[in-house]
Parts: C-alpha cells; sequence; structure tokens
C-alpha cells in the first residue's frame, strides 16, 4: 500500500469491485430481459418500469455517498493511526442509515402518484404508467436494504477488504437471477415479482456483509449503541459522502429530464433508452473499480503524507482506466446487436439501442477520468471538486448540449447522443488538469 509497484495493489483491491460491478450490470441486464419477457411485444413494459431508472440511481446514490463518506474517514484514520475515529465510524453510519430510511421510505409511499407524474412524458399510455408506478412500490423497500448494504460496502472499502464486497454483489445477482423467474412467471406476479426479487436479493446480501462484519477481524466495531454516535464524525462522513450523493443525484435528475426529451418522441425510443441505461455501465466498469482502489490507496498514503506516491498512483490509474473504458466500449459496440435482440422483438427497439451504444460508448473514457479523478479529490480529503466536476459533466456540457441540439436543431435521438459525446469529452480535459494542479498543491504544501 505504502511503497513498491502501484499496478499490482491496483488490481488486487480494484479485481473484488471489478466482479461486484460486473454482477451489477448483469443484474440490471438480467432484470430488464425477465420483465421484457412477460410480453416481448409490449413497449409499455420496459418504458414504465425504465421511469424508476432516476429513483433507482438516486438510492444508488446516496448509498454510494454514504460508502464513499465511510471509505475516505476510516482510510485517512487508518493512515494516521487515529483509532478513536475508526472505533465510533461504524455506529455513527448505522444511525446515518437509520435515519435516511425512516424520512425517504414513508415519503416514496405517500407520493408515488406525484412521482410517476414527475417521471413520465406526455406520450407514455397508461398502461406503462401503470406498470411504472407498481413496480416503483414493491420496489422501496429494497431501497431501504440497499442502503445499509453501501454501509458496509464503504467500511470494508476503506479498510483495505474488497473481497466482500465482491461476494456480496455476487450473492446479490446470483439470487436475484434464480428469483426473478420463479417470483414473475412461476408465482404470476409480473413486475411485483421482478422487484420483490431485488429487494430480496439486497436483504441477503446486506445479511452477508453484516456477517462478515461481525466475525472478521475488523480495525472497526459495531455496539449499535446511540452513545456510540459521534456527532464530529457523523459531519465527517455527510461533507465527504453528501457531495458525492450530490453529485450522483444530479445525474439522477439528468435522467429525468433527458427522460422527457426521450419520452416525448414515443415509446419505442423510450424502451431503447432504457436498455441501453441499464447496459452502458459495462463499459466504465473497470474505471469505477479502478476508481474505488485508487480511494483507498490514495486515501491511506495521504493518512502517512506520501504525497509523491499519490501523484504516481493517479497517473497510473488514469491511463489504465481510460484505455479499460475504450477496449471495453469496442466490446459493446461489437456485440450490440446480438445484446439487444435478447431483450426486444421490437426491430425499431433494438435498432435504436444499437445505435445508441456505439454513438457514445467510445466517449465514456471521459467518464473513466472524472471517476478516477474525484476518487483522489475524496481521499485528500476535497469532495467538493469532485461534485463540480461529475456535476459540472451533466449540468454545464450534456443537459444544455443536448436541449439545444434536440429542441433548437430538431436533430431528434441524435441530438441527445451528440450532447452525452459533447459533455464527456470536454470533462476529460478539464478532469485532468484539476486534479494535475491539485497533486501540485500537496507537493508544495509538504514541501
Amino acid at each position: 500500500m505504502f511503497e513498491g509497484k502501484i499496478l499490482p495493489v491496483t488490481l488486487k483491491l480494484g479485481a473484488p469491485i471489478l466482479i461486484s460491478n460486473l454482477f451489477l450490470v448483469f443484474y440490471f441486464a438480467a432484470d430488464t430481459y425477465f420483465i421484457s419477457l412477460i410480453d416481448q411485444g409490449s413497449t409499455a413494459l420496459l418504458s414504465g418500469t425504465g421511469l424508476i431508472f432516476p429513483i433507482l440511481y438516486l438510492f444508488y446514490a446516496t448509498g454510494n455517498g454514504i460508502s464513499t463518506g465511510m471509505a475516505s474517514l476510516i482510510a485517512r484514520g487508518i493512515g494516521k493511526n487515529d483509532l478513536g475515529t475508526i472505533h465510533m465510524a461504524a455506529d455513527s453510519g448505522l444511525f446515518l442509515v437509520l435515519f435516511l430510511c425512516c424520512v425517504t421510505l414513508p415519503l416514496g409511499f405517500l407520493f408515488s402518484n406525484e412521482i410517476m407524474e414527475l417521471l413520465a412524458g406526455k406520450e407514455l399510455g397508461m398502461e406503462a404508467l401503470s406498470y411504472g408506478r407498481t413496480y416503483f412500490l414493491y420496489l422501496l423497500p429494497g431501497f431501504g436494504m440497499l442502503l445499509f448494504l453501501y454501509l458496509f460496502f464503504g467500511i470494508f472499502q476503506g479498510e483495505g477488504d474488497m473481497t466482500p464486497i465482491s461476494i456480496a454483489s455476487v450473492i446479490a445477482g446470483v439470487s436475484n437471477i434464480i428469483l426473478d423467474p420463479i417470483l414473475i412467471f412461476i408465482f404470476g406476479m409480473g413486475v411485483k415479482g421482478a422487484a420483490i426479487a431485488t429487494g430480496i436479493s439486497y436483504g441477503l446480501a446486506g445479511l452477508y456483509a453484516i456477517y462478515v462484519f461481525l466475525k472478521k477481524k475488523s480495525i472497526l466495531s459495531m455496539n449499535f449503541r446511540i452513545s456510540n454516535v459521534n456527532g464530529a464524525i457523523l459531519l465527517e462522513i455527510v461533507r465527504i459522502g453528501f457531495p458525492e450523493s450530490l453529485s450522483m443525484l444530479s445525474l439522477a435528475l439528468i435522467y429525468i429530464a433527458l427522460n422527457t426529451l426521450v419520452s416525448a418522441m414515443g415509446e419505442s425510443e423510450m424502451s431503447a433508452w432504457t436498455l441501453c441505461a441499464k447496459t452502458d455501465a459495462f463499459v466504465v466498469m473497470p474505471a469505477y473499480a479502478i476508481s474505488a482502489a485508487t480511494l483507498t490507496m490514495a486515501g491511506q498514503n495521504y493518512g502517512r503524507k506520501n504525497i509523491g506516491r499519490i501523484a504516481e498512483i493517479y497517473r497510473l490509474n488514469l491511463i489504465t482506466g481510460m484505455a479499460s473504458a475504450l477496449l471495453f466500449a469496442g466490446l459493446y459496440s461489437l456485440g450490440a446487436p446480438l445484446l439487444f435482440s435478447c431483450f426486444s422483438s421490437v426491430e425499431a427497439v433494438v435498432a435504436g439501442a444499437v445505435r445508441q451504444a456505439r454513438i457514445i460508448s467510445f466517449s465514456f473514457a471521459g467518464v473513466a477520468a472524472v471517476v478516477i479523478s474525484a476518487s483522489l479529490f475524496q481521499a485528500t480529503g476535497r469532495p467538493m471538486p469532485a461534485m463540480i466536476l461529475r456535476v459540472a459533466r451533466l449540468i454545464v456540457f450534456i443537459v444544455p448540449s443536448a436541449y439545444l441540439f434536440v429542441k433548437g436543431l430538431g436533430w431528434g435521438m441524435a441530438g441527445i447522443f451528440a450532447g452525452i459525446v459533447f459533455g464527456n469529452t470536454a470533462i476529460l480535459f478539464i478532469s485532468w488538469k484539476w486534479t494535475h494542479v491539485h497533486i501540485r498543491e500537496l507537493i508544495k504544501g509538504e514541501a
């Protein structure tokens, strides 16, 4: 961690996260596939359940913020050998998750109709809206399970023990794939079954994470006592994690804005958009794994004041992450026709999804640069630049250009694709330059 070759450490820490991300994408693809089998000739199923993607992403964003805050806090604490902070971190994080569940889940049940109306465009029919609302209501308990799971992911990541994260993700993915056909078709529950299967799979993964935490020899302890909740630690988790959540939440809001543009073009376009939303993550899976490794490596080295090693970690991991994104984009583009034909028999839907994948996938090298740069900022206790980079990609570049190309120039779906490519490319150069300046400042501060 603190000396020697960097790439082997990155691969050791990143490989379990890559497996985790792989099963996450596999879960999304399998869930969409089984839902599509209910009626492969229907566009209402995919477009209706696709409305929930921003909400699902919202909870992923919140969970990821908690995980990032915990990981950064623990990694820096280990580097400094700050046992006081480490021992109170777990109970403080648990309190935060319980509070969020008590606030968000009841609101979701109470305002489900209003949420569906906000997410839906004018061209979506009542059948699609009905599917979306049913899927949302039965998925809500699973969202709470997801937040607990991410709490433990942050603990494991901060310690540099990525294997439990990988195994928990495999448990979630495999159990969901097994339960989906059972609940959807054998029990005849339709989209309700898909949502319930997701909640159960998150719960099983969470139980495994709790088991590992309680049984393994962890630096941290969890006593489940309110007296162990520390206000300063809570604030630090929020300080690091909230900008991360906010940046991802902005992505959910952007998807809502883009969903409005896409759904106004018709259900075929919305179905194709939904398919890509569930599978695009394949391209940036390795980059997110490298990003997670970067946070742990840079955080622990920052605690030790090994600034020169932090610079080398960033340089090597950035090159590796961008190269992996380009490689996976090529594989995604080649396999797109076969992949999307598994989800729909509607020719327009398949053709639209293939076109989207081939146009925008190579620009995801810019996303790789952003997430790795953001991890370095978070690891050194600077969450705001990480948030600004991610939000700028969406709000400053992608959305305005997409609306200009669609509404102003009348390019249709091609306008949305052009906006995404432009945003991803522009942010690549900005993120590299800003992080380079930050590292130089750290070196000067050390001198």
